[in-house]
C-alpha cells in the first residue's frame, strides 16, 4: 500500500475514558492488511464507519476480551481482534464492556410517557429514557381497558409506531389483557376484563393495523385455548399471566402454543407441592420462557435464584415492566387507566396492590447479576437481549454479530450504562 493511500487512513478517535477504562485506540494499533483493491474501495467510498473497542465483548453467544466491533451504515460488519483498514471518516470509541442493546417486551411507560395514550410525545418520552438506560427495542405494552378505549389506544399507538423516535425503538405492541382472570386482575380494573374470544381478539389485532406482538391472557378461561391456538397464528408471542390456572391448564395451555409467562410469579398462585399451578407447568416445560422484574419488589432474590436454575437463562427473559413512573420523581402517575401512588420507588394503586414498576432495564441487569452470583456475565446479558429477541423471532437483534444492526451499549466496570447506539447512530 503507497505512503499516500496509508494518509488516507488516519482515524478520527474520540476519548470517552475514565480512570480504569482502556485509553483510546491510536490510529498506529492497525496494522493495514491488504483487503484487495476491489474492497479497499468500497471501504474509502463509506462515509458511516464506527469502531468500538472494549475490554470485553458479549455478544452474547460469545465472549471477546480485547475486541473490536466495526460498524457501517448501522450494521455490523466486523466483530473479533484482528487489525482492519478503516476509512478515513471512521470514528473510534473505547470502553469497558460491549453488548448487544437490550429488548423490553413488557413496558407501560416511562419518564412520564404511557404507551396507552397513542400520541408521539409520550413514545419520544418513552424512546428517550430507555435508550439512556441500554434499552433500544421495546414493546409498548396496553392493558386492559374498556373495549372501545383499547380500540383506539390500539389504533392511535400503531400509527406512530413508525415515527421517526430519538432512542430505542419499538418493535410492536403487546396487550397485556383484557382477556385474564378476575381473581388475578392485579392492578388491572375488574369491569374491563373481558371473556376470551377469538372475534374480539381479531378487532384488536385490526386495530393495531397488523402490529400486535404479544397477547397476555389467562389460559383457564372459557375459550383461552382455542384462543391461544389461534394467535399464535399471527403473534409470535402469546403470554401466559393474570391467571389461576392449575398445572393440567397451563400445560394444554403450552401445548397450544403459549410460549412466555408474564411477570412469573406475580398475578398467579405460588408454586405448591400437591398443585405445582402455573408456576410448576412452567418451571417443568422446556417450551416456555419467562419473564422476571427482577427490581426486588416483586419478586424476592432467592426465588430468583431458584428460578434461574430451574429454567436457565436461556429460558428467562428481564422486564421491566415499568409504568411512566420510571425515571420520574415518587408522586401520583398512571398506567394505561389506573391511577398509581409511587413511594421509594414503589408502585401501587389506590387499592394498595402492585401496578407495574419503576425499574430501568440496566438496573435490572445489575440486580441479576449481583443476586444470581452468576461468573459468567454473558449468560445474564443474554436474558435482556437475545432471548427477547428470539421470542420475537428476530435474528437482527440482541445480538453482537456480522450483519445484524448496530444497536449497542457500552457498559463500565460497575454495568452502568456509558453510551447506546441504535443502527450506529449515537444516541
Amino acid at each position: 500500500m503507497s505512503e499516500c493511500l496509508r494518509r488516507r487512513f488516519a482515524i478520527v478517535s474520540r476519548d470517552l475514558t475514565r480512570p480504569g477504562e482502556i485509553p483510546p485506540v491510536e490510529a498506529s494499533a492497525y496494522s493495514f492488511i491488504n483487503l484487495g483493491k476491489r474492497t479497499i474501495l468500497e471501504e474509502v467510498s463509506t462515509v458511516n464507519s464506527l469502531v468500538i473497542y472494549a475490554k470485553q465483548i458479549l455478544t452474547p453467544e460469545d465472549d471477546w476480551e480485547d475486541g473490536l466491533v466495526h460498524i457501517q451504515n448501522g450494521k455490523i460488519s466486523y466483530v473479533g481482534k484482528q487489525s482492519l483498514d478503516l476509512p478515513p471518516e471512521t470514528k473510534v470509541y473505547t470502553g469497558h464492556c460491549l453488548i448487544p442493546g437490550m429488548v423490553d417486551l413488557h413496558i407501560n411507560g416511562t419518564a412520564g410517557g404511557d404507551a396507552a395514550e397513542g400520541t408521539h410525545q409520550a413514545l419520544e418520552k418513552m424512546s428517550r429514557s430507555l435508550a439512556a438506560h441500554g434499552a433500544t427495542a421495546f414493546l409498548p405494552t396496553i392493558i386492559t381497558d374498556h373495549e372501545e378505549e383499547l380500540v383506539r389506544s390500539l389504533q392511535a399507538l400503531s400509527e406512530v409506531l413508525d415515527d421517526q423516535l430519538p432512542g430505542a425503538r419499538p418493535l410492536g405492541i403487546h396487550l397485556e389483557g383484557p382477556f385474564i382472570n378476575p381473581a388475578q386482575k392485579g392492578a388491572h380494573r375488574a369491569d374491563c376484563i373481558q371473556a376470551p374470544s377469538l372475534e374480539i381478539f381479531q378487532k384488536y389485532f385490526k386495530a393495531a393495523n397488523g402490529k400486535l406482538r404479544m397477547l397476555t391472557l389467562a389460559p383457564e378461561m372459557k375459550g383461552a385455548l382455542e384462543l391461544i391456538h389461534e394467535a399464535r397464528k399471527e403473534l409470535s408471542i402469546v403470554s401466559l399471566g393474570h391467571s389461576n390456572a392449575d398445572y393440567r391448564c397451563a400445560v394444554e395451555a403450552i401445548e397450544a402454543g403459549a410460549n412466555l409467562a408474564t411477570h412469573i410469579f406475580n398475578a398467579m398462585p405460588g408454586l405448591h407441592h400437591r398443585e405445582p399451578g402455573l408456576v410448576g407447568a412452567v418451571l417443568d416445560s422446556e417450551d416456555i420462557s419467562a419473564e422476571i422484574i427482577a427490581d426486588g419488589i416483586h419478586v424476592h432474590p432467592v426465588m430468583v435464584r431458584l428460578l434461574a436454575r430451574c429454567k436457565g437463562p436461556d429460558k428467562l427473559v428481564l422486564v421491566t415492566d415499568a409504568i411512566s413512573a420510571a425515571d420520574m420523581p415518587d408522586g401520583r402517575h398512571r398506567v394505561g387507566n389506573v391511577e398509581v401512588t409511587v413511594e421509594e420507588g414503589v408502585c401501587r394503586n389506590q387499592e394498595g396492590v402492585l401496578a407495574g414498576s419503576s425499574l430501568t432495564m440496566d438496573r435490572g441487569l445489575k440486580n441479576l447479576y449481583d443476586w444470581l452470583n452468576e461468573d459468567d456475565l454473558k449468560r445474564i446479558v443474554a436474558m435482556a437481549t437475545i432471548q427477547p429477541a428470539a421470542l420475537l423471532g428476530l435474528e437482527n437483534k440482541g445480538r453482537i454479530k456480522k450483519d445484524c444492526d448496530a444497536d449497542l451499549v457500552l457498559l463500565d466496570e460497575d454495568l452502568q450504562v456509558r453510551k447506546t447506539w441504535i443502527a450506529g447512530e449515537l444516541v
